[in-house]
């Protein structure tokens, strides 16, 4: 491609130039994030793809014999479901504050082949034992995929982007379900072979391919920056340059203190999680228990759903980074998916409980995801963003632990007490973000009127960068 000479990024002097203080040129600085999107995107996507894949497809398992070939009972496929998030849990904050410790494509590179053997040998168990066994591992090791995924984009892009980049991976997760829902369908037609039912072929089919991405992420995904083969010198420094240009960001200030753990939290996470969790590992059940569908039948029906799910999120990614607004998408999503459960919960035709679904997907990821951008995007220091990020995604975890005891099989086929826990848990999780949103407008507002200059005495420029989300320049993302 032709270079324009005004424009071209890898020159070593003009707008990219860090040193000479000059403005960033906005088309050089297009080229870099296009060229960062392109090298970037398309592994962290296929990393949470994978692993979304290989987390919930005890659902799709389900449908072909699992819990009769395994003996299951009363409920043990429900603590088989749950029990992947206790060590979930446990290590989803430490995995966090590791990335900046161990280069970031070995940790997701060694997670990603482990997980996808595990996932594997999940095909091959025998006993309920076995199956718990699989599910307390395949928990451990994927509990930091979507932290470090998450905190690995703050590396290279800037809070005003994070949204849209982000987007893909939640994008990538539906994708799973309805790639998922398709795979189903097709493995749903391999029962027998090689003397083996349709739900350990299964595993052994959507496990392996994680075994190959690992392998390729090993030799694909940069460090950081600095070490991206891909970039030129001045990409390095435009890359830099940009980092530099957001309020509250300092060298200093991208290491980690330990002071920082105390300002982070997440709460309103719980609420929605919980519905991301029961909604993702449930839905054929749900779908089942509506109509009278047969399994393979049931494997298609989800796929409409998740495409919705991802095309809502990816559109509303994007007006939500242009107009830098997280609270009012998140609020309106949120909104829609409490009508979808409002609709489920009513006693009403099959294909109105349906249509229900299609409200709660719609809704789902834009209510799940924002807040995951909308929360870091306002620590610019690495130790709260990285604390912060990892708290907030555990206390999300837990809604792993709740929904499947929420979602019994006497309970077929309206599941009131399911429905009805997470309506009330996102009810609460809007709650919570409204309180969260009022005290971000509150500081702007303090800050706009001049009423905390007085922490600008006696402050160079790099000890109030030093100060992050705390000093009066720093203005919060509403």
């Amino acid at each position: 491609m032709e270079k324009d000479s005004k424009h071209d990024p890898t020159s070593t002097t003009g707008p990219a130039d860090v040193e000479e203080g000059a403005v960033i040129d906005p088309a050089a600085e297009k080229v870099l994030v296009r060229r960062l999107d392109w090298n970037i995107l398309p592994l962290v996507m296929a990393i949470y793809l994978v692993s979304f894949l290989d987390r919930v497809n005890i659902g799709n398992g389900r449908l072909f014999g699992l819990e009769k070939d395994l003996g299951l009972h009363g409920n043990q496929y429900q603590t088989c479901v749950s029990l992947l998030f206790v060590t979930y849990l446990l290590f989803e904050i430490p995995s966090n504050l590791l990335l900046k410790k161990i280069q970031p494509q070995r940790y997701l590179s060694l997670a990603c082949i482990s997980w996808g053997i595990v996932a594997t040998l999940t095909g091959l168990t025998q006993n309920f034992g076995g199956l718990v066994a699989c599910r307390l591992i395949l928990g451990t090791l994927e509990s930091g995929i979507f932290p470090a995924l998450t905190l690995y984009l703050t590396f290279f892009y800037k809070r005003t982007e994070l949204g849209f980049r982000l987007a893909f991976i939640f994008v990538s997760s539906q994708s799973a379900g309805a790639f998922g829902g398709l795979l189903g369908y097709a493995i749903g037609h391999m029962d027998g072979v090689g003397g083996m039912r349709a739900w350990r072929w299964i595993f052994i089919l959507e496990g392996i391919p994680s075994v190959l991405l690992g392998v390729i992420v090993w030799f694909g995904l940069a460090p950081d920056s600095d070490r991206a083969r891909y970039l030129t010198a001045a990409h390095k420094e435009l890359q830099k340059a940009r980092a530099l240009t957001q309020v509250g960001y300092s060298e200093e200030g991208e290491r980690f203190h330990w002071k920082d753990v105390r300002a982070a939290f997440g709460f309103g996470q719980y609420g929605t999680e919980t519905m991301w969790f029961g909604f993702s590992t449930f839905l054929p059940t749900i779908i089942k228990a509506i109509g009278t569908w047969t399994s393979i039948q049931v494997q298609l029906l989800t796929i409409p759903c998740y495409v919705l799910s991802a095309t809502a999120y990816l559109i509303m990614a994007r007006v939500s980074d242009h107009y830098r607004l997280r609270y009012i998408f998140t609020m309106i999503f949120l909104m829609i998916s409490i009508i979808g459960y409002a609709l489920l919960m009513g006693d009403v035709s099959p294909g109105v409980s349906y249509l229900g679904c299609f409200f709660v997907a719609g809704g789902l990821s834009v209510s799940v995801a924002l807040p995951l951008v909308w929360l870091p995007s306002n620590m610019p220091r690495y130790g709260k963003r990285a604390f912060g990020s990892g708290l907030q995604l555990t206390l999300g975890a837990f809604g792993g632990v709740t929904a499947p005891f929420i979602y019994v099989t006497k309970d077929s086929p309206r599941y009131l007490l399911g429905h009805g826990v997470t309506l009330a848990l996102l009810a609460f999780s809007g709650v919570l973000f409204t309180i969260l949103y009022i005290s971000y407008r509150h500081a702007n507002a303090q800050r706009a009127k001049g009423l905390e200059d007085h922490k600008l005495q006696g402050k160079t420029e790099q000890e109030l960068n030093e100060m992050a989300d705390e000093s009066p320049l720093f203005v919060y993302t509403l």
